[in-house]
């Protein structure tokens, strides 16, 4: 770890952004999975805001052997929302990230505007947000926040919520690829004093726990 040419060998991004999208990305699959694999890094995860992507990832997998590629699904109203439906087939599937709704969560849509997917620089025109999505109703998780938990459940038992992991949810056009950002941000973090055994935990053994993978 000290040798900054190796820092990240063993590694995984749980959180990366990359084309073809609907947004502009710094990289396309293809292109992702063989920085990855230059950096002998362990395996990366694919996210996109509007499709799911455990099928893409298994085939941008095959096409690039010697680095192991995840996807997951996202619950904006592209996939239905909070779709429980959803969430079994892409566990099914082999997706291994579930995430909550984000471009459509009312939340964001509230902080952001509607017009936050222009700012995202959006290829195709996309529909209003309307009011978005929202986990909770009356202050309480809604019902239907309950039954996608428990399709996950196994693993969030299994591996806990308290370990951290370094993800750099980079892809975006206007920023730097997510390895080299990757490496800059763990040699941010040893040169502030976090230790090449920390560091090691946080980017190879946490995340690899996550997905499952040795």
């Amino acid at each position: 770890m000290n040798d900054t040419k190796y820092m990240l060998q063993g590694g995984v991004d749980l959180h990366t952004h990359c084309g073809p999208d609907f947004c502009d990305r710094s990289v396309d699959q293809i292109e992702l999975a063989e920085n990855a694999k230059k950096e002998k890094m362990a395996a990366v995860v694919l996210k996109n805001h509007f499709c799911p992507t455990f099928f893409t990832a298994r085939q941008v997998a095959k096409t690039v052997p010697g680095i192991r590629v995840f996807g997951g699904v996202v619950l904006n109203k592209y996939v239905g929302g909070l779709n429980v439906d959803a969430v079994d087939l892409a566990v099914k599937a082999g997706a291994k990230v579930v995430w909550m709704p984000t471009l459509s969560a009312a939340n964001h849509i509230v902080y952001h505007g509607a017009s936050h997917h222009q700012a995202q620089k959006a290829k195709t025109p996309l529909r209003q947000e309307g009011s978005g999505l929202s986990i909770c109703e009356d202050g309480r998780l809604k019902p239907e926040v309950f039954e996608i938990l428990a399709v996950i459940a196994g693993s969030i038992r299994h591996f806990g919520a308290k370990n951290c992991v370094l993800v750099t949810d980079l892809g975006q056009a206007q920023n730097e690829i997510p390895t080299e950002a990757l490496k800059r941000f763990v040699k941010g973090l040893f040169e502030s004093g976090i230790t090449p055994e920390e560091i090691q935990i946080m980017l190879c053994k946490n995340p690899c726990s996550l997905l499952g993978i040795n």
